[in-house]
Formats: C-alpha cells, sequence, structure tokens
C-alpha cells in the first residue's frame, strides 16, 4: 500500500492559497474582481463588485535521459535511453463579493473550487511504462474580510481589520509499479482534512503613499494519521497609488509574506511523523498597474511573485533523533501580465496569462558545499479571465 506524502498535502493546499494572493496587503487592485489578501487592502476599496474567476492551465514535459537497465542475454547492465513525461492541468474558479454595508466598514467575501491533477509516467527504451503515479487534488477555499477605514470614506489614513479562512481538501493517489514479478499492479489511496487561519491587518496613508502590515494564525489540525500544529504569517506592504478622483490611474506595491518554521516531531512525548512539521517558507510579490480612462477604462496589470521554501535542518533542535545531512531550497517564479476592461459603474472583463518556472538550491551539511538544479524546461503556463459588475 501506497504510504501518504502529508507534507506533499501541505505544499499543495499552501500554493492554492498563496495562488489568490496578489501583492495586496497595503491596497487592494485596481482590478476590482481580484481578492485582497490581507483585510487592511479591503478597506480601501473604492467601489463595491460581484466578480468570478476561471483559471485553466496544462503543464506538459517529455524528457528522454540516459538510465542502466539490465540486459538478460549478456547477464550485465546496459546504458539505454528512457523517457519521463510530466502533465499536469488545473482548472479553478472562484467568487468574490465585496461592498460597503454601511458608512466606513467594508466586506469581503470569497469562494474557490480547485481541481488540479498531476501525472508521472517513466518509460523503458522500449515504451513500456515502469512506473506512473496520478494524483488528483480537490480544494474547496473560504475567506471573509472586515475592515474599517479611519478618518471618513473621503478622507480615511487608516484601515484596520480582521480575515478568517477554511481550506477543505481531499488528495486521492494512483501509483502504478512492478510488483517485483514483472506484473505491473497499481494502488490507490485517499487523504482529507482542512486548514483554517485567522489574521488582523492595518494599512496607514499619506498622501499617494500606502504602509500595511499583519500576522495570521494557521491552524493545521490533529488527524489520527498526523498531530496538531501551528504557526504563524507576518506580512508587510509598501504601495503608491493615485488619488481616488484622478483620471488615469496608477497603482505599485511591493510586498512580503514569512511563514515561520513550526516542528512538533521529536519534540513532545506523543508519536508524531515529520509530515507534521511546517517548513519556513516566504512569498514576494511585486504588482505595477496603470488605468487608462479614454473612451473607455483600460487596466494594463503585470505582477512578478517569487515563492522560496526552505527544508527543515532538525539537527537544530534539542532532543531530535534527526541526523540531517542536506537542506535545500526551492525558488518559484511566476510572472502574471494581464488586461482588463473595467467602469466605474458597469461590467469588468479582464484576461491575463501566468507563465512561471523552478529551480531548487541544495546544500550539503557533512562536506558544506552547495549544488542547484534549474529546471527552466518546466514551464508553468495558465490562463486566466476575470469578469464581473461594479456598482
Amino acid at each position: 500500500m501506497q504510504k501518504t506524502n502529508y507534507f506533499f498535502i501541505l505544499v499543495v493546499i499552501l500554493l492554492f492559497i498563496s495562488s489568490n494572493s496578489n501583492a495586496q496587503i497595503a491596497t487592494p487592485s485596481l482590478d476590482a474582481t481580484i481578492l485582497s489578501e490581507f483585510s487592511s487592502a479591503t478597506g480601501w476599496r473604492e467601489q463595491s463588485t460581484f466578480g468570478a474567476t476561471i483559471i485553466s492551465g496544462v503543464v506538459k514535459k517529455d524528457e528522454t535521459y540516459e538510465d542502466y537497465a539490465w540486459d538478460s542475454s549478456t547477464n550485465q547492465y546496459i546504458k539505454a535511453n528512457k523517457t519521463k513525461k510530466n502533465l499536469t492541468t488545473n482548472r479553478d474558479i472562484s467568487y468574490l463579493l465585496s461592498s460597503n454595508p454601511t458608512g466606513q466598514l467594508y466586506v469581503e467575501t470569497f469562494k474557490a473550487i480547485q481541481n488540479k491533477d498531476d501525472k508521472y509516467s517513466r518509460y523503458d527504451a522500449s515504451g513500456v511504462l515502469e512506473y506512473q503515479t496520478v494524483n488528483s487534488i480537490f480544494n474547496d477555499q473560504s475567506q471573509i474580510n472586515f475592515a474599517y477605514r479611519f478618518g471618513g470614506k473621503n478622507n480615511g489614513y487608516l484601515t484596520a481589520g480582521a480575515q478568517y479562512f477554511q481550506s477543505r481538501y481531499k488528495i486521492s493517489y494512483e501509483t502504478t509499479q512492478d510488483d517485483g514479478t514483472g506484473t505491473l499492479t497499481t494502488s490507490k489511496s485517499l487523504s482529507q482534512g482542512d486548514l483554517s487561519g485567522m489574521g488582523a491587518s492595518f494599512s496607514v496613508k499619506y498622501g499617494t503613499i500606502y504602509m500595511g502590515g499583519g500576522m495570521e494564525k494557521i491552524d493545521d489540525p490533529e488527524t489520527t494519521s498526523r498531530c496538531a500544529n501551528s504557526w504563524l504569517n507576518t506580512s508587510y506592504g509598501i504601495a503608491l497609488a493615485s488619488e481616488k478622483d484622478s483620471g488615469t490611474k496608477y497603482r505599485a506595491e511591493y510586498s512580503r509574506k514569512i511563514s515561520a518554521e513550526s516542528v512538533v516531531s521529536d519534540q513532545t512525548t506523543a508519536s508524531c511523523s515529520r509530515s507534521t512539521d511546517h517548513a519556513p517558507n516566504e512569498e514576494k510579490a511585486t504588482a505595477i498597474e496603470l488605468k487608462i480612462s479614454k473612451n473607455a477604462d483600460w487596466l494594463f496589470r503585470y505582477e512578478r511573485k517569487v515563492l522560496l521554501d526552505y527544508s527543515i535542518d532538525y539537527t537544530k533542535y534539542s532532543g531530535s533523533t534527526s541526523t540531517t545531512t542536506s537542506t535545500s531550497e526551492s525558488e518559484r517564479q511566476y510572472d502574471s501580465y494581464g488586461i482588463v476592461l473595467t467602469a466605474k459603474i458597469g461590467w469588468v472583463f479582464g484576461f491575463y496569462y501566468i507563465m512561471g518556472q523552478q529551480a531548487t538550491k541544495y546544500t550539503d551539511l557533512v562536506s558544506n558545499t552547495t549544488s542547484s538544479q534549474s529546471d527552466n524546461k518546466l514551464k508553468i503556463g495558465s490562463y486566466r479571465l476575470n469578469f464581473g459588475y461594479v456598482y
């Protein structure tokens, strides 16, 4: 029976969550259909909006490599060209409702249904399947933001807010491999659970400069296979945005989110697997937006997001039974290009193309040497359609 990789589950779910963040900690996007990452940005919204987003993408990579295969006729290993194939598809749909129900109170509600399929196959030199894994991931994410703007709707200088999110996931695994007798057998397993979190944030405005920050606590509850864990995410952002009533509008924001390491395995009397531990990571995002109002309101948007994932060095924990010999750092970079037909009151339509790549660095703690592996051929391409109504 295949062993469930819970660390893989957590990385996938956190990646889903981060895919909805768009450098919106100090200010909201000029694309009113995009969710504010923190409630502090929600408080600066100028309009009420109902919007929906559809994301679709396919990543395909075929690679031929040299390996050694046993030749029974000569009773020796010989070089053979084998083939690896990776196929990833994702299909997401979400909706957003933002409103100003009363006075200086602003509210956003968000719901997303996300599906992703990862398929990895390995074939021998004759094209016969040797090994295959298929992981199907379903995630149901909800978030609500509350924010209050101090100083009035037209002359506000500070926003403060709170938020709550929940992510329910279900992942099915299917593995096909040689059972040791030359026969391919298939095993299946299923895992499911949920993550939740609460946070608070603020944003200060001085002229066209905005500065914001916040914290959120993430809870990963106990299951029959894992211990409970929790950790803190700290975020900050600085932005430059045009005044509310200006004609041509602009917005530029840089933000950073740091997710703290949280280790519970080997540190308690309970039997906790390392899949329970949360490895540190961070996200850096830069967004640049320009809205030109002429015969119509056209918004041009670019964003770069860099995600850094670090492995845990267990040797620094007293009482740990680990003998960690190496650590790794994985960097994923995503670039998003968008054009949106928007309006002060009326329909909004947007199109985005998202592309990315990945690189990994390994450090040997014994020899104190570093090596890098770049996977620039693995281009991550997705299309995103936004539409909604501003009122």
